[in-house]
C-alpha cells in the first residue's frame, strides 16, 4: 500500500536540505515537482512559498483538505546520523520534514486510486508555521480554503510513544500570544535610590501580579499559562537603570480568554507602574488562537485510524499549551488535528521538539500516511 522505503528517502532529503521560514525555496520546489509527477494539478508560491495539489476524485463528493508544514528552524543539527543536516545552523528539530514525507505518500497513493475518491483532496504544503504571523494565514488570504468542507492534520511527537495516534475533540493546542514590556523609571546612584524611581523594583513587583492573574483571576477551569522569557536592565552593580525590558508568552485554550487576559495584564501594569512613578509600554500581539478539533471531523478521523492501528494504540492526548497555526484552518472549516507517535528511546527518537538531537522513528512515517489516506476514504463512504 505505501511504499516505507520511499517515505523515508523523501524524510531524509528535506531533513539534510532544511530551509528556515519564508526561505523554502528549494523545498517547495521539490514537493511541486514529486506532486506533479504523481499527475496532480499544482499551484507554486501560494501565500509564499506555499504549494497546492488538487485530485479530482471520478464521483462528487466532499472537497477534503491536507495540509503539512515544511519550514526548518534555525537550530544546529547535533546528530551524528548520515542524513544530518547540511546547512549549519538550521535542521528539522520539529518533524515537518516527516510531516512532507507522509503527505507526498498519501498524494501518490490517493492518485493511483482516484476510483476511490469521491469529491476532490486538496493537498496543502504550507510554509513559515514557526514564526508570526505564520504562513497559514497567507495561504488562507489566498484562498487555500475556497471551496473546503474539511481540513485536516498531522503532527509528529516525541513525546508520544512509536506507532500510537492521539486524536481528542475540543481543545488540542493552546493559543500562542508574545508581548514585550518596557518600564521606563529615573535612574541614578545605587546608594541614592531615593532620588530615583528604580525600574527593577517595579518590574519585580509587575512579575509577582503579573502571576496573580492566572492564580486569582481567572477560573482554575481555564487553563492559562503566563511566562515571562527574558528581562534585561542595567550593565553594572552601582548604577540604577533607566529602564527594564521585559519579554513573555500567554498561552490559553479558550479563544475568548486571551482578550481578557490582556486587558487585565493592561490594567495589573498600570496599576503599578501609576503607585511608582514609573511609565511603561506594553505591546501583545495575538499569534495563533488555540487548535480547536470540531466534533464530526474528530469522529471521522478516529474511525480512519482504526483501520490503521490496534484499539490500544488510538490515544486521547491531555491538551497542550504549544502553539500551532493549523488553528487558523479550523476557524474556517471544520476539521481535525492529530499526533502520531514517534518516540522511541532505542530508536534516538525521543527527544524534545526544537533541540538539536531531536530525530524521529521513521517506521511511523507508514503510518501517518495511512492515516492520511483512510480519512479521505472515509469521506468518499
Amino acid at each position: 500500500m505505501i511504499d516505507i522505503d520511499q517515505l523515508i528517502e523523501w524524510r531524509r532529503h528535506f531533513h539534510q536540505h532544511p530551509e528556515i521560514s519564508n526561505e523554502e525555496i528549494h523545498t517547495s520546489q521539490t514537493v511541486a515537482k514529486l506532486l506533479a509527477s504523481f499527475g496532480l494539478d499544482v499551484k507554486t508560491n501560494v501565500g509564499g512559498y506555499g504549494v497546492i495539489a488538487i485530485l479530482k476524485g471520478e464521483k462528487p463528493g466532499k472537497t477534503i483538505a491536507l495540509r503539512a508544514d515544511m519550514d526548518a528552524l534555525p537550530i544546529h543539527d547535533d546528530k551524528t546520523v548520515l542524513y544530518r543536516s547540511t546547512i549549519p545552523g538550521k535542521m528539522h528539530a520539529c518533524g515537518h520534514d516527516g510531516h512532507m514525507s507522509m503527505l507526498l505518500g498519501a498524494a501518490q497513493y490517493l492518485s493511483e486510486h482516484r476510483h476511490l475518491i469521491k469529491g476532490e483532496v486538496r493537498f496543502i504544503f504550507q510554509p513559515a508555521e514557526e514564526v508570526m504571523p505564520g504562513g497559514a494565514i497567507r495561504m488562507i488570504e489566498e484562498g487555500c480554503l475556497e471551496g473546503v468542507d474539511y481540513i485536516y492534520g498531522q503532527h509528529l511527537w516525541s513525546g508520544l510513544p512509536s506507532g500510537t495516534i492521539a486524536i481528542s475533540e475540543g481543545p488540542v493546542m493552546g493559543s500562542s500570544d508574545f508581548f514585550n514590556l518596557t518600564i521606563e523609571g529615573k535612574g541614578g546612584h545605587a546608594a541614592t535610590p531615593e532620588l530615583t524611581i528604580d525600574p527593577i523594583t517595579v518590574s519585580a513587583q509587575v512579575i509577582t501580579q503579573l502571576q496573580m492573574i492566572v492564580s486569582r483571576r481567572i477560573s482554575p477551569m481555564a487553563p492559562c499559562v503566563l511566562t515571562i522569557g527574558s528581562i534585561h536592565a542595567g550593565s553594572t552593580n552601582n548604577v540604577i537603570p533607566e529602564y527594564v525590558e521585559l519579554k513573555g508568552t500567554v498561552r490559553c485554550l479558550e479563544n475568548q480568554l486571551r482578550e481578557e487576559v490582556r486587558s487585565l495584564m493592561d490594567q495589573t501594569i498600570a496599576g503599578i507602574c501609576n503607585s511608582f512613578g514609573a511609565k511603561y509600554k506594553f505591546e501583545y500581539t495575538m499569534g495563533c488562537p488555540p487548535v480547536v478539533n470540531h466534533t464530526a471531523a474528530t469522529r471521522m478521523m478516529k474511525e480512519a485510524a482504526r483501520r490503521v492501528v490496534d484499539d490500544k494504540e488510538l490515544i486521547e492526548k491531555e491538551p497542550f499549551m504549544v502553539g500551532e497555526d493549523f488553528s487558523h484552518y479550523l476557524m474556517k472549516v471544520p476539521g481535525c488535528f492529530a499526533f502520531v507517535g514517534s518516540g522511541k528511546v532505542e530508536k534516538n527518537s525521543a527527544y524534545s521538539h526544537h533541540t538539536s538531537l531531536f530525530d524521529m522513528d521513521e517506521d511511523v512515517l507508514e503510518i501517518g500516511a495511512k492515516l492520511l489516506i483512510e480519512v479521505v476514504l472515509e469521506h468518499s463512504k
